[in-house]
């Protein structure tokens, strides 16, 4: 049986959006995601405590509780920090986890309080 030498960049990105919780509380964006977010230079953070869901909102940059959406260089998803977030509501961050995302009311809702789709150490 002939070898066939994988390609990264072959395989296609997912079309659904989908947002991951890193270790140290760094949240990532796939590119549907940020698409869906309409591609912002920053986000706010929002929590809905009692169903678990994270939100994030396009805001302008210079909203004092804006974060930076910037591109990860290692891939083709995008980085906000959400370190003091994640700590704040004190949310699980010692491992990271992924969660599908949806728009609901110009909200990217992500609910935390379901199984995530994946884990890892990441």
């Amino acid at each position: 049986m002939p070898f066939e030498v994988f390609d990264k960049r072959t395989v296609l990105a997912p079309a659904e959006p989908l947002v991951t919780i890193q270790k140290r509380g760094f949240i990532s964006l796939n590119h549907a995601a940020f698409r869906a977010l309409g591609e912002p230079k920053a986000v706010e953070l929002l929590y809905d405590q009692a169903k678990k869901v994270v939100g994030l909102r396009t805001a302008g940059p210079g909203i004092p509780t804006a974060y930076p959406v910037r591109p990860n260089t290692k891939g083709t998803s995008y980085i906000v920090s959400g370190m003091a977030f994640t700590k704040h509501y004190g949310i699980d961050t010692t491992v990271a986890r992924r969660w599908p995302a949806q728009m609901k009311s110009s909200v990217l809702c992500v609910d935390i309080g379901k199984r995530p789709i994946s884990t890892g150490s990441g």
